[in-house]
């Protein structure tokens, strides 16, 4: 019997995205402290973050929630669309008229009632789509999950770890004009500090917000696109 903890979802949007925030902390303990080096340890930690993990998924949700999110589906399936030509729109909307007739107004081609309705019909695509067929579906909402996740704890995460960072420099003078530190800490310390540096430009300038419309547009293209296949 096989027991899946978690799925390819959960690795990949919200494990990977805890490992991500906390890979600067963790790095600086494999560096600074030789318990970390321990496989003991190791495997104590790890269990700790998988414990963890649960609860952090449920911060990411909260942090998620509050972020003011573009709907590209309906963007993309509105009447003045720049992404489908109106061949195509008119396509989609019989085949979704087809498939829940509540969606049947869609064939009035009004763009105000249209608008109301394509809020439900995104919901409603989202759903549809989590079945295994829609690999590539599946594929871009893994990737749109891992980005709006880190997204949304960008500034807090950038707060605190300024401060943490602020500490580190602090032991860092401390080692530079106190005798009682050995020379050894002195170029952990500098490890340390270089890698602040790394995960500073990493957020500053890859975890952005155009990066993060360029996957959700590619997201939604696909969760269009998958309305020939239902």
């Amino acid at each position: 019997m096989s027991v899946d903890i978690f799925d390819k979802y959960d690795i990949r949007a919200r494990i990977c995205a805890m490992l991500f925030v906390i890979a600067p902390m963790l790095l600086d303990g494999y560096v600074m402290i030789d318990a970390f080096r321990n496989i003991t340890f190791t495997v104590l930690l790890a269990s700790l973050i998988l414990a963890y993990s649960c609860l952090f998924s449920c911060w990411i949700r909260f942090f998620g929630n509050k972020m003011d999110l573009k709907d590209y589906i309906v963007e993309f399936l509105m009447l003045d669309s720049k992404e489908l030509s109106q061949k195509c729109l008119k396509r989609y909307y019989e085949k979704l008229s087809k498939l829940e007739p509540s969606f049947s107004d869609l064939l009035d081609y009004d763009k105000k009632k249209s608008q109301k309705i394509l809020k439900d019909v995104s919901s409603w695509l989202r759903q549809k789509t989590r079945d295994e067929k829609f690999s590539l579906v599946r594929e871009e909402n893994i990737n749109y999950g891992f980005i709006r996740n880190i997204y949304s704890l960008k500034k807090i995460f950038l707060i605190v770890f300024s401060l943490y960072s602020l500490l580190l420099v602090v032991l860092f003078g401390i080692s530079v004009y106190s005798s009682s530190f050995e020379d050894v800490l002195s170029a952990k310390v500098w490890v340390c500090l270089i890698i602040h540096l790394l995960s500073y430009g990493i957020w500053i300038f890859g975890v952005t917000k155009k990066i993060f419309d360029f996957v959700a547009r590619k997201y939604a293209r696909e969760i269009v696109a998958a309305i020939d296949r239902l």
